[in-house]
């Protein structure tokens, strides 16, 4: 399987402790985290930081079935540089919180 040198990436990470949701437990809150990376072709700064803005844009506060919220975690994407193969990389961290 190949993959493009234009990509976008999407890996979910445990997040925070859950929280008691009204001291019902096992019931609560939980905040998984999530990281978004773009990848441009080799050398295509702008594209891949046009990308990345447009995922932050996209991603920022938007609804999710099954998710009270999602928020991106820092104010713009963040420049990763570039890969080995000279591919520029953006990152974009966000936390979900959902209610169980």
């Amino acid at each position: 399987m190949c993959i493009r040198d234009r990509a976008t990436f999407v890996q979910v990470y445990g997040g925070r402790e859950p929280e008691d949701y009204l001291g019902q437990a096992p019931s609560g809150l939980r905040f998984p985290k999530v990281q978004v990376t773009v990848r441009a072709d080799p050398h295509d700064l702008e594209t891949a930081q046009e990308v990345a803005r447009d995922a932050w844009d996209a991603l920022h506060r938007v609804t999710l079935a099954g998710y009270l919220s999602c928020r991106c975690l820092q104010s713009a994407p963040i420049y990763l540089g570039l890969n080995d193969q000279q591919q520029p990389r953006f990152a974009i961290n966000l936390e979900l919180v959902a209610a169980v």
